[in-house]
């Protein structure tokens, strides 16, 4: 006899049982079944699994020893188990996960199979120096999350997982070389503090309150509010850079509000009824101005304007949109921005509003405002409009090889206004959407 498969075994019985009713099964037949039975293990109730043989598919997957018994590729797989579940690859390494615990005892830092149930709670025990918060499996923690200050070198990656809020407020961003990455953060209520050297991939959302984003490199990130301002930057002694980031204000607040030493790159910058970015008075020096590169600046009031009236701004190969209000403003009462360039940029404005704007200023000599190779688009407005000066106002106001489809430029006297090769092209209806 032989062992058999129940298919084979079933082929066999069926072959042994006579075609009638009347005939009777012979020992002999009824043994031929019953051996077969003995070798094929399927009646010995009482055997272990040791007995029944077993012929991996991939005996690779397996170790030195490839198992011929099924009992011993289940104690192979049970070792494998325990091995996980007792390496600590590194504990510096936090895990969180929706099926880890909290419970003393059930979690273990470094253990990616005993991960924490909640992100404050391993937060709450990382260490602050040289450590690693790990979310796997992204999902929804409805958590109010608080990193330590004092953090230093740390990577906090969240795994693209969404919570309720997030402060982030590390002393030193510039110098602490702690990395956020991967989040979503929306805050219908409260305002939202992320202070690190650099974040990556964050999508943070807040209501009525603002968002304070105090970093020194910033990528791919998505900044809304839909009321109060958004702040980037404010590096007091180093520069903050924005690399492809989106920052809209939904609201009636400023969208990028008192940045000081702020670079963004390759950015879309858009306001619903307040300034699209707001640059800070007290940035008088030139390493302070805020510039961009690439990217768009759109709202419906200004574009780009300064607190108290002091703009200072550079911008390079910028779309800029305004569709009821001017693009750019500058001056206020006794005070005047120093710093204003655009180069390569394109202007939009509807309706009567004009692009630059200028009120009681008072520059320098050396203070010039200047417009290079720039493209106005304008409908009633005015490309330029300079209104009133104050008595020391020593500055001018330059364009050169600039196209604009309204050939006026209006300054009072003295005239201040500067064109080098200006061109102008033929005049066209309102913008119907600005784009």
């Amino acid at each position: 006899m032989a062992q058999k498969t129940r298919p084979g075994l079933q082929t066999t019985i069926d072959s042994n049982l006579p075609d009638n009713t009347t005939d009777f099964i012979t020992p002999l037949l009824h043994r031929e079944v019953e051996e077969d039975l003995k070798d094929s293990n399927f009646n010995i109730l009482d055997d272990t699994a040791f007995n029944v043989n077993y012929t991996p598919t991939t005996p690779l997957d397996w170790d030195v020893i490839v198992p011929i018994e099924t009992g011993a590729g289940l104690d192979q797989l049970a070792q494998r188990i325990r091995d996980i579940e007792d390496t600590n690859y590194s504990d510096n390494v936090f895990y969180v996960s929706k099926q880890g615990s909290d419970v003393i005892g059930e979690f273990e830092p470094g253990n990616e199979a005993k991960p924490f149930l909640t992100i404050q709670a391993a937060a709450t025990a990382m260490p602050s120096n040289n450590s690693i918060l790990k979310v796997l499996g992204g999902g929804t923690y409805t958590e109010n999350v608080t990193l330590k200050n004092n953090s230093t070198n740390c990577i906090f990656d969240f795994g693209n997982c969404k919570i309720n809020n997030l402060t982030a407020d590390f002393s030193n961003q510039e110098t602490n070389n702690n990395l956020i990455k991967d989040l979503q953060v929306i805050s219908p209520t409260a305002s939202i503090t992320i202070r690190a050297t650099w974040v990556k991939n964050l999508n943070i959302t807040a209501g009525n309150q603002s968002i304070f984003c105090y970093s020194k490199f910033a990528t791919n990130c998505i900044f809304t509010s839909s009321n109060s301002s958004v702040t980037l930057g404010s590096g007091t002694n180093f520069f903050s850079y924005f690399d492809t980031c989106i920052v809209l204000n939904t609201g009636s607040g400023s969208c990028v509000k008192s940045t000081v030493r702020t670079i963004f790159n390759n950015c879309f910058i858009e306001s619903n009824t307040g300034t699209a970015i707001l640059s800070r008075s007290d940035a008088n020096a030139i390493d302070q101005v805020v510039r961009m590169y690439g990217g768009s600046i759109k709202s419906t009031a200004w574009c780009v304007s300064g607190e108290n009236g002091v703009t200072n701004f550079m911008g390079y190969n910028v779309k800029i949109y305004s569709s009821a209000s001017n693009c750019v403003q500058a001056g206020g009462i006794g005070l005047g921005g120093k710093y204003l360039l655009f180069d390569n940029c394109e202007f939009y404005t509807k309706g009567a509003n004009d692009v630059f704007l200028m009120n009681t200023i008072e520059r320098l000599v050396t203070e010039n405002y200047t417009f290079k190779s720039c493209v106005f688009h304008i409908v009633t407005g005015f490309p330029i409009q300079e209104n009133t000066y104050n008595p020391g106002d020593l500055g001018t106001t330059l364009l050169t090889n600039c196209t604009y489809n309204s050939a006026t430029v209006t300054s009072i006297a003295p005239v201040k206004v500067v064109e080098h090769n200006s061109f102008s092209f033929p005049n066209y209806t309102d913008f119907n959407t600005l784009q």
